[in-house]
């Protein structure tokens, strides 16, 4: 993958960097020095948060004294397999607390479920599986609205409690049971607790490991495993998950319980070979360790955190490994930015992202589930295979350019970049609190410009009326209005208002209404909706996964077509802010999806053509993934959204935050 380097170098950001090389670690994670709060949440008639199911006696992380020091990620991994001890590389048969789906791997994993299973068969527990409906929802796509329909009827026939239903896609708010990005509405509805093992049939799953759990993506053969067993099997081979249910299902037939006996062997045997390389299915996974240190500036969030993480340690760099996040920083950030952190661990290839619980989880989680919860700390001697060290009051806003999410970039090397959109969405962007930043900046633009307007420009204006009075005597009211007009004109350009379409995707029913309800600080007790309006955005669409990953072609804000901007045939550098420029019509968007045409489009790229681009809070900028393939993404902050949707070009947020 490509990737761009920093000046000053990244290198500056990162105090010290150790390869530990599986020794033992010297610093700690040690338990914080309080005890976990009891929940207040009592039981609820309605689908508003996850109870707790009659269920076992959970079997302790270890018994007696600890033989050899555990991360975090290991000891739930040794609670989940009821296991005194692991360590990373150990294959073992993991219990599952929770296990998610939504309406693009749902009806998969369901068909598996019943091929594998029977067609009468019922899941291992109905009150552990959540189905979450939010990818392709607002569409009049008819395969789309068949995958919800599926859904439906699967858990209607289990009697799945928690499934969050739509019917009227016409009004989300007809629909007292939807709840929108799945993501976060598992925090938001009470399913992400410390300690336990949450996996879902997306790859974000990993947001989850912010509450101090073990939560990764999984595919829909798992998946269909899981909700017939309960279990994954996590193997050091490449092993056909079918065998998994192959031998589950060949011990019922010869009276075994359980996944064990005999049969079990056969695992041991069937891979599957991919040319002269055997692949590793999963198995306990290594940890990096990430300790941010430094009070955060108040002009970075957490996706700058974490995008200087990919940045450093590239796309590839934490495959198959956990990170752990720790330091003061990470300490200070709120539970929504902890999700971001842990949202696009997977961008760098990460199992699974995990911070250590405190008063801030436990606060969080009050009023959101009644089922009891154990959190689990690193030991102080944990061994943890790399540790990395950032200085986070030396890091910058940046963005990730096209087209991978470790192509880092300061904001502000970037502010030639002329941009046609912004979009501000997704489970890593949607929340309330990314919202909340955008405000933050629209607000510093205003109050910017009622300060040129108010008090600068009548000022200036007043010295010319006296001017010309003292000169000729003659009150040039006409001159004073136009005067004033044009500074009013030009300083409306600099703020306020946006230069390109803003699109604003909430990512769940709780953060649509905060738009409405919730004041922002510093704001006179204007709402985010107020100040959105006033600053020419889109309206709030309805909650949903939105263009982040494309979707049908009337998904609302997706990029479906590649319009060009030209800015000058004979100069091949990008387009600056005071440059000339013109959209042209994209009727050439079929020819340009023939290959036979696409070395014209480069040709034409070299000569100052651009395609459409866009600033947005998702995690992923690939080739097509927000509709088009020739499509721009840029990565950022909404910080750094915000401040470039009021210049219409990338831009530092420091621009307007300080």
């Amino acid at each position: 993958m490509a990737s761009s380097t920093i000046s000053p170098p990244s290198a500056s950001f990162i105090v010290k960097k150790k390869d530990l090389g599986r020794s033992a670690f010297s610093t700690s994670s040690s338990p914080p020095p309080f005890s976990v709060p009891k929940c207040n949440k009592s039981a609820a008639k309605k689908i508003v948060s996850a109870m707790a199911p009659q269920q076992a006696e959970r079997m302790p992380a270890a018994t007696g004294s600890v033989k050899t020091a555990m991360t975090l990620t290991e000891k739930i991994f040794a609670r989940a397999s009821e296991k005194p001890q692991l360590s990373p590389g150990d294959n073992v048969w993991v219990n599952v607390d929770t296990l998610m789906t939504h309406d693009i791997s749902g009806p998969g994993s369901i068909g598996i479920f019943k091929r594998e299973f029977g067609p009468d068969a019922k899941v291992w527990d109905r009150e552990k599986v959540v189905i979450i409906p939010d990818h392709y929802i607002f569409t009049a796509d008819k395969l789309a609205n068949r995958n919800v329909d599926i859904l439906r009827d699967f858990c209607n026939d289990q009697n799945i409690k928690y499934f969050y239903d739509i019917e009227d896609l016409g009004n989300f708010k007809a629909n007292p049971d939807y709840k929108g990005v799945c993501h976060v509405a598992l925090a938001q509805e009470g399913h992400c607790r410390p300690g336990e093992v949450l996996l879902g049939t997306d790859s974000h799953t990993c947001t989850a490991g912010a509450f101090g759990q073990f939560a990764t993506g999984i595919g829909n053969t798992d998946a269909g495993f899981v909700l017939g067993t309960g279990k994954l099997l996590l193997k050091v081979r490449k092993v056909d998950p079918l065998c998994c249910i192959l031998i589950f299902m060949l011990n019922r037939m010869h009276g075994i319980s359980g996944l064990g006996g005999p049969l079990s062997t056969l695992v041991h045997v069937v891979t599957i070979s991919h040319g002269s390389q055997k692949h590793k299915e999963p198995e306990v996974p290594p940890t990096l360790k990430f300790v941010m240190d430094g009070e955060m500036p108040d002009y970075l969030l957490a996706k700058d955190l974490i995008l200087q993480i990919i940045g450093e340690i590239s796309v590839a760099g934490a495959t198959y490994k956990s990170m752990e996040f720790a330091g003061t920083t990470v300490e200070s950030l709120t539970m929504e930015e902890r999700m971001t952190l842990c949202n696009m661990v997977i961008e760098a290839g990460g199992k699974n992202g995990v911070v250590p619980a405190d008063s801030t989880t436990f606060k969080y989680l009050e009023d959101k589930t009644s089922i009891p919860y154990e959190p689990v700390y690193s030991d102080a001697q944990a061994r943890f295979l790399t540790e990395y060290r950032f200085d986070i009051t030396k890091l910058e806003p940046l963005v990730a350019k096209p087209h991978s999410p470790d192509n880092r970039a300061l904001a502000r090397e970037c502010k030639d970049v002329k941009i046609d959109r912004v979009y501000i969405g997704s489970c890593t962007g949607g929340k309330t609190e990314d919202f909340m930043a955008v405000a933050k900046v629209f607000l510093a633009s205003y109050k910017v410009y009622h300060f040129l307007i108010l008090i600068l420009v009548p000022k200036l204006s007043g010295l010319i009326h006296f001017v010309i009075l003292l000169i000729l005597r003659i009150s040039f009211i006409f001159i004073r209005i136009v005067f004033i007009d044009l500074c009013c004109s030009y300083f409306d350009y600099l703020g306020k208002k946006v230069k390109v379409p803003t699109f604003l995707v909430p990512a769940t029913r709780k953060v649509w209404m905060d738009l409405y309800t919730l004041p922002v600080p510093g704001s006179g007790g204007k709402t985010c909706s107020q100040i959105f309006e006033e600053a020419g955005c889109d309206t709030p669409a309805s909650p949903t996964c939105g263009a982040c990953m494309g979707g049908p072609r009337d998904t609302y804000a997706r990029m479906n077509k590649a319009v060009v901007l030209i800015t000058s045939v004979s100069s091949p550098q990008p387009p600056s802010r005071c440059a000339s420029s013109f959209l042209v019509p994209s009727v050439v968007a079929t020819i340009m999806e023939l290959h036979f045409f696409q070395h014209i489009i480069q040709t034409l790229k070299t000569l100052g053509y651009a395609d459409q681009v866009c600033v947005s809070t998702t995690n992923r900028n690939f080739p097509g993934r927000m509709g088009h393939k020739e499509g721009q993404v840029y990565l950022a902050s909404p910080y750094t959204a915000a401040a470039s949707a009021l210049t219409g070009f990338v831009t530092d947020p420091r621009e307007f935050l300080q």
